[in-house]
């Protein structure tokens, strides 16, 4: 599991999720998105998905908060996409969003 000082990366090429299902995450920095395919992060645990620098989601990507909610810098690039789903509350805190793709 990264840490606060860690850089993370979900940009190998494919379909596939990576799912944070129980804890508190925070990572430095995170990339999601690549070349081909269609690159997920799900954060469905009941906690903030905590990045300390920055997070990118590019071309391909998607971060997708169900649970829990989004804290510090991110910026959504063309053809990355940002979903809030679910019925349940999602903590926005402490959050900047640059959006030049898509949110819902």
């Amino acid at each position: 599991m990264p840490t606060g000082i860690d850089i993370a990366n979900i940009t190998n090429n494919g379909n596939y999720t990576v799912t944070i299902l129980t804890g508190a995450v925070r990572v430095a920095t995170i990339n999601v998105g690549g070349n081909s395919g269609t690159h997920t992060l799900l954060n469905g645990t009941g906690n903030n998905f905590a990045i300390t620098n920055l997070g990118t989601v590019r071309a391909n990507g998607i971060l997708t908060i169900t649970n829990g909610g989004l804290q510090g810098r991110v910026t959504i690039q063309v053809g990355g996409n940002l979903q809030l789903a679910g019925s349940s509350t999602k903590g926005l805190n402490q959050l900047t969003l640059v959006n030049q793709g898509t949110v819902t």
